[in-house]
């Protein structure tokens, strides 16, 4: 049962935080439960899928820029250190030293140096890629588990308030009262408020026309 615990709990918070929403639009759909359901499981694919596809779109559109990026590295040479950089109290010696010995290596020298970090570099991100596919399949399991939540709303809410009066009688089904409200309150608050931070800050990064505005959104 571990690993359906995680996005057990995370569909609970979901489908908690986001039930007036689902009932407001089963009102709008003529009282009909399962187109709801549909759309509310659909908007939580989007809420996954579209800002994945904007980072893929992305990078698609920036894939010249990166080749040049790639090449303007391979090119670089660096030139002799500032003369304000040997007047620094304490580190300025050593920084001009340790510049004046990049200068002499080159690229090709730096990233000899750099060659031993490599494999741990590639097992970090092999690592990470494992990670991101297990967070991928924890989600949609979040998702169609809030599906089925939200079909049965009422018969799960009627069940936790039946198991609290028979732990602590009507102050146990007041505490399941207040958990659901509790959570619904900081969901709502933590999630709206991460999306209008995101929207806004994507919307300046474009205006100020910086590179990869749309990835660093989708992040």
């Amino acid at each position: 049962l571990r690993p359906f615990i995680g996005p057990l709990i995370w569909a609970a918070m979901v489908v908690v935080a986001s039930w007036p929403a689902m009932r407001a639009l089963q009102a709008r759909l003529g009282g009909r439960r399962f187109p709801a359901v549909a759309v509310m499981t659909l908007l939580l694919l989007l809420l996954f899928v579209v800002p994945l596809t904007v980072a893929i779109v992305t990078i698609v559109g920036n894939a010249d820029r990166i080749v040049a990026w790639a090449k303007a590295v391979a090119a670089f040479r660096m030139e002799a250190p500032p003369p304000w950089m040997a007047t620094l109290p304490m580190i300025g010696p050593m920084l001009v030293d340790l510049w004046q010995q990049a200068v002499a290596a080159g690229v090709d020298g730096l990233f000899e140096r750099l060659a031993p970090y490599a494999g741990n570099v590639t097992r970090w991100f092999v690592s990470e890629v494992g990670s991101i596919g297990f967070l991928l399949l924890q989600f949609l399991l979040t998702v169609a588990l809030a599906g089925v939540m939200y079909a049965n709303g009422e018969a799960w809410g009627s069940t936790l308030k039946r198991f609290g009066r028979r732990l602590g009688g009507h102050r146990g089904e007041h505490v399941v009262q207040l958990a659901g409200d509790a959570t619904r309150g900081v969901a709502l608050g933590v999630g709206v408020t991460a999306l209008i931070q995101s929207l806004l800050g994507g919307i300046t990064l474009g205006v100020a026309g910086v590179p990869f505005a749309g990835l660093l959104t989708a992040v």
